[in-house]
């Protein structure tokens, strides 16, 4: 099964059909909410601090594992990751 916004792109072959948490709960064809890639720009961005995500991420009660991730994202790097 093909996830609608990687038709047609790249990565649609290896993408990893990961939809255990997806963006839009009510949508079972809706992108993985785990997935940072925009296929329009051809760029990977961070997932968790992407704003439209943070309805799904308190569906699934996901807060501390966002909070705790960036954490240690901080500690890895601390410039990238004010």
């Amino acid at each position: 099964m093909c996830i609608p916004i990687a038709i047609g792109r790249e990565f649609r072959y290896i993408c990893t059909d990961c939809r255990a948490y997806i963006e839009a709960p009510e949508d079972i064809y809706s992108k993985p909410l785990k997935c940072g890639y925009n296929p329009y720009t051809c760029e990977w961005e961070e997932w968790s601090t992407n704003p439209l995500k943070q309805k799904a991420i308190e569906h699934y009660g996901m807060q501390e594992l966002v909070k705790k991730k960036e954490k240690v994202m901080q500690k890895i790097n601390p410039d990238r990751h004010p």
